[in-house]
């Protein structure tokens, strides 16, 4: 397949799960044959670690706090994102810009990730395609798309409605994301796994880097968004199980002594971490993909706070049939293991249907 593919999706966010989705969608096209480029738009301001990025007062002083770590971070995704890869050689600033890059394609792919968030600071305008004329420009298509939220305000519903009836093949990720496309008009769109489901479990473990102060140790591994205290509790209930200790990966620091924090983990350090750790505990979509992925014994717990996220969460664990490892009650953990015997079926060819619609997708 000799294409010239263009990918805009979040991937130049310091964010595990939104780097190795976009690095895993990047692969899989590459794969088919295509040339592949990311589109080089950042939708977050570069230096959003420092303090003077900040816009509000809580912001600026957690910046402050947390510089350090923070720096740590941004360099550690910096080092993943120039070494796997591959950006269009132009940075993208405005309409203008994307308008002209996209001449040089023939296929532009959008997602995966919360590229439809209504609520976020993200370029409506440039995830939609809605900036230019449908013949213009190559072909669009959407994979695993998120709009991050069960239903859009009303008042953006025709805009986001005229702009996706654009698109020659439409996917999203979760059900949610289904019902909103089927709202706005009548459609064929797809539930497609995560890119992360894309590519082998090998892939993953070529690129993963050790963390030097846990080899050979046994651990339990926090990856903790919405830092709620319960994520920690049920860490520390099983380390106590387990005899071994807790490490926990977030954008803040803890203290509290049953917890060690982890400082400047990059991407492929994370994949080692979940790869290698007795237990995994986390709040997160990623945090849950990659525990199944490595076929690991994990917990999740999803806060009040996280409710409104947690749709892909309980999406994902139903159609793997691991509905039981999303607890609410803390009395109801112990240190059981994950049976992956009882993984239906139906989940392998889940994965297999979404390469399949990718592939098809290519191909338009």
């Amino acid at each position: 397949m000799n294409k010239k593919i263009a990918i805009l999706t979040c991937g130049l966010q310091d964010n595990y799960g939104a780097n190795l989705q976009a690095y895993a969608t990047q692969e899989f096209v590459n794969s088919k044959g295509c040339f592949v480029r990311m589109i080089n738009y950042n939708f977050e301001n570069e230096k959003s670690y420092s303090p003077l990025a900040q816009r509000h007062i809580k912001s600026f002083v957690a910046s402050i706090l947390f510089y350090s770590l923070r720096k740590s971070i941004y360099k550690s995704f910096k080092g993943f994102r120039s070494t796997y890869m591959k950006y269009s050689k132009k940075i993208i600033l405005d309409e203008d810009d994307l308008r002209n890059e996209l001449k040089n394609y023939d296929l532009i792919i959008i997602g995966s990730d919360q590229v439809w968030n209504p609520y976020s600071e993200i370029n409506r305008h440039f995830t939609l395609l809605d900036f230019y004329d449908v013949n213009e420009g190559p072909k669009r298509v959407s994979y695993a798309s998120s709009f991050g939220v069960r239903e859009l305000p009303e008042s953006m519903a025709k805009m986001y409605g005229d702009a996706l009836k654009n698109f020659d093949m439409l996917s999203v990720r979760e059900e949610s994301g289904k019902r909103i496309i089927d709202n706005l008009f009548e459609n064929n769109v797809k539930i497609v796994v995560d890119p992360v489901f894309l590519i082998s479990t090998l892939d993953w473990e070529q690129i993963a880097r050790p963390v030097e102060e846990l080899k050979g140790k046994q651990f339990v591994f926090v990856y903790d968004l919405w830092h709620a205290p319960e994520t920690r509790d049920i860490a520390a209930k099983v380390a106590k199980k387990l005899h071994c200790d807790t490490y926990i990966l977030s954008r803040n620091t803890f203290n509290d002594k049953r917890v060690k924090n982890l400082y400047g983990i990059g991407p492929c350090e994370f994949i080692w971490l979940v790869k290698n750790a007795s237990y995994v505990v986390t709040d997160s979509f990623h945090g849950t993909a990659f525990s199944i992925i490595f076929r690991k014994n994990f917990w999740i717990y999803c806060s009040d706070r996280s409710k409104s996220l947690s749709d892909r969460i309980e999406f994902i664990l139903k159609n793997f049939g691991l509905t039981q490892r999303l607890v609410s009650n803390i009395d109801d953990v112990t240190a059981s293991e994950v049976n992956y015997k009882e993984v239906p079926i139906e989940a392998e060819k889940w994965i297999n249907a979404s390469k399949k619609y990718f592939v098809k997708a290519l191909e338009v």
